[in-house]
């Protein structure tokens, strides 16, 4: 029992720092960003990549959290949807700087993005399903 508690505390370990990383380089590359598409990296950039790496981690610990006002559904569901609307936000920000001309041929891309990705979604959730009935039937 002592290896289980082990590795999931280690997985959550990965898990937390790795995600952080990609979203404090995310944010820094949100910041460097230049209407010309070009990237600028300054200073701010990497108190970007902090501010995002902090960001995930105080995310991580609030899901994580044993605190009783961290357990009920509302307030995960609260942190979850705040993390959605960042996520969101960060991606469709480089969108002010697209000319008004483009927007269609970006809305026909994004929406082919929309398609691929639940397509994705669907096939994880029939694949966790899958695997679900195996181990039911097998266990």
């Amino acid at each position: 029992m002592e290896t289980e508690s082990r590795n999931e505390r280690d997985l959550r370990r990965i898990m937390i720092i790795g995600s952080s990383i990609g979203a404090g380089v995310a944010v820094a590359f949100t910041q460097a960003l230049q209407p010309d598409f070009s990237m600028r990296f300054t200073w701010y950039s990497l108190i970007a990549f902090a501010i995002g790496a902090a960001w995930f981690v105080l995310f991580w610990k609030l899901l994580f959290s044993p605190r009783p006002i961290f357990q009920g559904k509302v307030a995960r569901f609260a942190i979850v949807g705040v993390m959605l609307v960042s996520g969101i936000a960060g991606f469709l920000y480089p969108m002010k700087f697209v000319p008004r001309h483009n927007y269609h041929d970006l809305v026909i891309g994004l929406a082919a993005a929309v398609c691929a990705l639940t397509g994705v979604a669907v096939l994880l959730l029939l694949c966790k399903k899958f695997l679900d009935n195996d181990a039911r039937k097998n266990g």
